[in-house]
């Protein structure tokens, strides 16, 4: 009888915690020496793993509803998004401060009724790529009862005088990420959406691993020129005349032309080698008057290039300008910051929807289940992040505690846990090694949201 005592106890709080679904949420927290006694007697007693506590509260079916005043921190706790104003019929680019780049061809956007987006749009951008931005964002990365270890999760939206606009349809946005995937660990990407304080994520079209690992290999293809069946050196000598100052004063001149095709298609920035002035003119009239060439790409990221030729003007041969070009002269730019190198180490992906999008794979939790159970209430957030991994968990909430039993045994994680109560903000963060039934009572520190942001930094879940 004396080995069943703490069994017994534990039974009888978490009923205690479960009488009503109607138990007042507004009191001090303390700790519960009585509780913690008991649970720890429970959890480490020499024969605690013969036991398997079946906890089935009165109120089991009850779920929790969280107080307006956690939900009001938790949003208080959310980062500001950085916001970037684009011109809607132009090419746009831009990058957040932890290297996500966007990158948005124009009239991409339209309002949901069908208007053409005229006026500038608002770009709203949050980059989250670590546990503690996605927890300050109140993210979790569960899809059904599957955990998924997350790389990044970034969220865009778009509005134009404060009025949501979207993707016109067979329109994306392209996002690179400052890390590489190899479709062979797993990796694939997801949208995004928050459900009753819970994220529910759904695959991404065009994402599967065999279509990543295709994708990895970054490809970079040269600009092109092809206006009504010419090419660039028939183009420029049906273009290219003569100058008639040139033959007034029986002048001749070979040319070294660089010139950059930009990520519009525009060439731009004509530079003629030493030569007359009258020959310089001249080429850089008929490059810059030129029509548009297909860009250079880098992966889907359109990119500058440079181009080099040669012009031989010479009065004494039949064919007066001659053009000497070759595929190998066109060298495209990966990048055109100095500041910035683009490398095998980013990876492109192109997106038809805005919201919430994640780059994430599914852990294997296959084996014994740990059952987890936590004490809370509706003043309280509860989380699991495990060890090793940006996965976080969200149980299931019922009136008294949290439950969880997605999760396999012996795994490390920590309880990261929220509250506020009588205008104070208390947090909680624990680990723990999951058992075959693991019953936490958590010990609350009163701080700050500062403060806590700092714990859940220190306790670096993903070392």
């Amino acid at each position: 009888m004396k080995k069943c005592l703490p069994l017994i106890v534990a039974i009888l709080f978490f009923a205690a915690c479960n009488q009503t679904g109607e138990q007042s949420t507004e009191h001090a927290v303390v700790t519960d020496t009585f509780t913690q006694t008991a649970l720890q007697s429970f959890n480490t007693a020499p024969n605690a793993k013969d036991y398997y506590l079946k906890f089935e509260p009165r109120d089991k079916d009850v779920p929790l509803k969280q107080s307006k005043a956690i939900l009001k921190l938790l949003a208080a706790m959310q980062a500001q998004p950085q916001h970037f104003s684009i011109k809607p019929i132009e090419l746009n680019e831009l990058q957040g401060e932890y290297g996500t780049r966007i990158s948005v061809a124009p009239s991409s956007f339209t309002f949901k009724d069908g208007r053409e987006v005229t006026s500038d749009i608002d770009i709203e951008l949050k980059e989250c790529y670590t546990t503690g931005e996605m927890l300050e964002e109140n993210l979790t990365t569960t899809m059904g009862n599957k955990v998924m270890e997350t790389k990044a999760a970034v969220y865009v939206s778009a509005t134009c005088n404060g009025e949501r606009v979207e993707l016109k349809e067979g329109e994306e946005i392209n996002i690179e990420f400052p890390f590489a995937v190899n479709g062979n660990d797993g990796y694939r990407f997801y949208y995004g959406t928050q459900v009753q304080n819970n994220t529910s994520w759904i695959p991404a079209n065009g994402t599967t691993s065999d279509a990543l690992a295709g994708a990895a290999k970054t490809q970079l293809y040269k600009p092109e020129f092809n206006y009504k069946g010419y090419t660039l050196d028939n183009y420029l000598l049906a273009q290219l005349e003569y100058p008639e100052e040139a033959k007034r004063n029986e002048l001749s001149g070979n040319v070294e032309v660089t010139f950059t095709v930009d990520k519009n298609g525009k060439v731009r920035d004509v530079n003629c080698g030493s030569a007359y002035k009258t020959f310089r003119e001249e080429i850089i009239t008929t490059l810059e008057q030129m029509p548009k060439w297909k860009p250079a790409t880098y992966g889907k990221r359109k990119v500058n290039a440079q181009v080099k030729l040669n012009v031989d003007f010479n009065l004494r041969r039949k064919d007066q300008v001659i053009v000497a070009f070759s595929d190998n002269s066109i060298i495209p730019l990966v990048s055109d910051k100095s500041d910035v190198v683009f490398t095998d180490k980013v990876f492109t992906q192109g997106f038809d929807k805005l919201g919430w999008i994640a780059c994430s794979r599914i852990t294997n939790t296959q084996g014994t289940k740990a059952d987890v159970i936590i004490q809370d209430d509706a003043d309280c957030d509860v989380r699991l992040v495990v060890k090793n991994k940006n996965a976080i968990v969200r149980g299931n909430n019922c009136v008294g505690y949290s439950r969880f039993d997605d999760l396999a045994v012996d795994q490390q994680v920590y309880i990261v846990a929220v509250r506020y109560s009588q205008g104070q903000m208390f947090y909680a963060i624990q680990g723990v090694t999951l058992e075959k039934q693991t019953v936490v009572a958590l010990n609350w520190i009163k701080g700050s949201e500062d403060e806590f942001e700092a714990a859940v930094r220190h306790m670096n879940p993903s070392v």
